[in-house]
């Protein structure tokens, strides 16, 4: 079962830090870098100024969060972390300096550089606890088309699932549903029948307005003109749990945020029922936490914000 961070109790601020409360469940996206060798109409990463790599720093600041922080979970992105070139280096000295060694730690990719044998046997061998494949329709051409990439094909999925399965890893899909893919009951359906037997679990997530992090350009207008408004993916999510078997709900995860596990035909569908809402005063309390290329800790998206640094040599 693929319950990671999201999944856990409703927030609690129970830790004083500077003038920040941070939550006990706090979980870290690394943004390894800003590229990626696709090019989705929708990405957060085409809507910021690339990050300039400080690999030095990076290694610094993220032994110094170790040491201030208590977390969680690890959530490794880009853009496409995989194509960094320091994407090992990196997966191996968070492995060094974490003081626990129990944390899941997440692969979010569009998994494009795991048809390579040798980096999917790297991957195995690693700290990486689950891998989570971005792969928006279940039609393969389809999908080429929204990630505008060339993408994985059914079989490839099924082999990387076979791969990480033996060395006792979870794959995960994720799918961004949005007016134009998996819009209807019936077509997330199609996608859950299409790929159930090459995955662990789905998790269908609203796309997110990227406006909400400050962006101003054709990805936000792209955004904006298909995102579904919050009754909508109610009202569509609720009428997928009718094909299924309720397994789990969390009404609040930190606070905010409405999950429902559903099994629908034999397969562990997750539901995120809503994007990051700004319930919460960010510059006083720490929910996660973005380590960025150039060393910058923050709690917003934005490489060039280094709000938390100070935090660190305290």
């Amino acid at each position: 079962m693929i319950i990671e961070s999201e999944l856990k109790q409703d927030i609690n601020f129970n830790t004083k830090v500077g003038k920040y409360n941070v939550s006990s469940e706090l979980f870290v996206d690394f943004v390894f870098n800003e590229r990626c060798n696709c090019n989705c109409k929708f990405c957060i990463a085409n809507t910021k100024d690339m990050a300039i790599e400080d690999f030095n720093t990076w290694k610094i600041n993220t032994k110094s969060m170790f040491e201030v922080f208590d977390i969680h979970d690890i959530i490794i992105l880009g853009g496409e972390s995989t194509i960094d070139p320091h994407f090992f280096e990196k997966v191996d000295y968070i492995g060094k300096v974490m003081d626990k060694k129990d944390r899941n730690i997440i692969l979010t990719t569009n998994g494009i550089m795991l048809r390579n044998p040798e980096f999917l046997s790297k991957i195995c061998e690693s700290i990486i606890t689950t891998v989570n494949i971005s792969y928006m329709h279940y039609d393969k051409t389809k999908n080429d088309a929204i990630m505008r990439g060339h993408t994985l094909t059914i079989d490839e999925i099924e082999n990387i699932k076979r791969v990480l399965n033996a060395h006792q890893m979870k794959l995960r899909l994720n799918v961004n549903v949005f007016k134009g893919n998996c819009d209807t009951a019936k077509e997330m359906i199609a996608y859950v029948d299409t790929l159930k037997d090459v995955t662990d679990a789905i998790k269908f997530s609203p796309m997110i307005k990227t406006e909400s992090f400050g962006s101003q350009n054709d990805v936000t207008q792209f955004t904006n003109d298909v995102a579904f408004t919050q009754d909508e993916i109610d009202s569509l999510f609720d009428e997928f749990c009718t094909y299924g078997n309720l397994m789990s709900t969390n009404e609040q995860v930190f606070g905010y945020v409405k999950y429902k596990e559903v099994d629908v035909h034999g397969c562990t569908v997750i539901l995120k029922y809503s994007q990051l809402s700004e319930l919460f005063d960010k510059t006083k309390e720490i929910i996660n936490l973005k380590m960025y290329p150039n060393g910058n800790l923050s709690n917003i998206w934005d490489s060039q914000d280094s709000s938390i640094n100070a935090l660190l040599s305290a």
